[in-house]
């Protein structure tokens, strides 16, 4: 899910194959386990890259650019940073996907089995998509889920591929 949110994002597949690299090769140092590395509540995206919290409490943030391992200068970019959020047992608890310009959809993997929802309505985004498929109006659909229309248009362009025509 975090991979994911990575690409979608922006983020090339060769720089977050490197970022994962050094994140395995630090994790120790930034007290993460390795093998859930990407759960991690230190990780944060800003922009085109990953910057790891490596500081020993949470009053003090030292953020590093995980690849460079070059310090950023937090003050500046923790107004813009995208994260998880957590739990109260420290594990991923949902993402907002950045699919959309705007918030418009979180994962949660314990509501609809971990399908992606929409923030306002709570609908599949699956059930918006399938019915847009089906030939109905934005409005429609809108309507039927609680979704503002312009929300549903942003999610159509967003997420939906059209089906190649039966021969």
């Amino acid at each position: 899910m975090v991979l994911r949110a990575f690409r979608k994002a922006g983020l090339s597949l060769q720089y977050v194959r490197k970022a994962l690299r050094a994140l395995q090769e630090d994790a120790a140092q930034a007290g993460i386990d390795a093998r859930y590395a990407l759960a991690s509540q230190r990780l944060y995206k800003h922009g085109a890259r990953v910057l790891v919290d490596y500081s020993d409490d949470e009053e003090t943030r030292r953020l590093f650019e995980l690849v460079s391992k070059n310090m950023v200068f937090t003050p500046v970019v923790e107004g813009h940073l995208e994260r998880i959020t957590y739990g109260e047992d420290g594990w991923a608890s949902s993402l907002i996907l950045p699919a959309t310009r705007s918030e418009l959809v979180r994962v949660d993997p314990l509501r609809a089995a971990g399908q992606p929802l929409t923030i306002r309505g709570g609908a599949r985004v699956v059930d918006i998509i399938d019915r847009f498929r089906g030939g109905e109006a934005p409005e429609f659909i809108g309507r039927d889920f609680g979704v503002p229309s312009e929300d549903v248009i942003e999610l159509i362009r967003a997420f939906y591929t059209p089906q190649p025509e039966a021969a």
